[in-house]
């Protein structure tokens, strides 16, 4: 246990506001989300960046760190927030399979290169839709919610090791 004392000094100097590992599956989700919901209670900041934060947190643990093996003994997925200059950053990984990688891979930069008309058209297209929603269907969706939230302020990188692909996104929430 050499690294508690590293580990907490990390965390100070980064300023983060908590940082957990687990694969965020239903009943720990609600657990997650209430644990950052009293988190952000605790800061300065105005109820409107509160929520963004919350919205984004919850987007994040209910569907982009959803596990797609729904063993509920991996933890395969991490969130990190912490406070930066002029806001807080959001940072969620998690591990997804090859095919969900390409898949991802492709959605994210069309995604990227929309503006918020054409994206705000995409996700009602979606909504309007009477079938249930593809896996893709609820990415987007979950994706624009987070792009919306932030105001564009979303950055997305894969890293592969070993075979594992891991999804990572940095969502920054600034102060009005």
């Amino acid at each position: 246990m050499n690294y508690t004392l590293e580990l907490q000094k990390v965390m100070t100097e980064g300023h983060y506001l908590i940082a957990l590992r687990d694969n965020f599956e239903d009943l720990l989700s609600k657990s997650v989300l209430t644990i950052i919901e009293r988190k952000i209670e605790g800061e300065e900041i105005d109820v409107s960046i509160k929520n963004k934060i919350f919205g984004v947190v919850v987007e994040c643990v209910q569907n982009i760190c959803s596990s797609e093996q729904q063993n509920a003994s991996k933890k395969d997925s991490v969130l990190l927030i912490r406070r930066i200059d002029n806001g807080y950053l959001v940072e969620v990984g998690t591990l997804i399979h090859g095919d969900r990688k390409v898949k991802l891979d492709g959605m994210i930069h069309d995604f990227m290169s929309m503006d918020e008309a054409a994206m705000r058209e995409r996700k009602n297209a979606i909504l309007s839709s009477r079938e249930d929603l593809t896996l893709e269907q609820r990415d987007f969706l979950a994706l624009s919610d987070i792009r919306l939230r932030s105001e564009g302020n979303m950055k997305y990188r894969m890293e592969e090791h070993e075979g594992n692909h891991f999804l990572v996104l940095e969502i920054t929430i600034y102060n009005n």
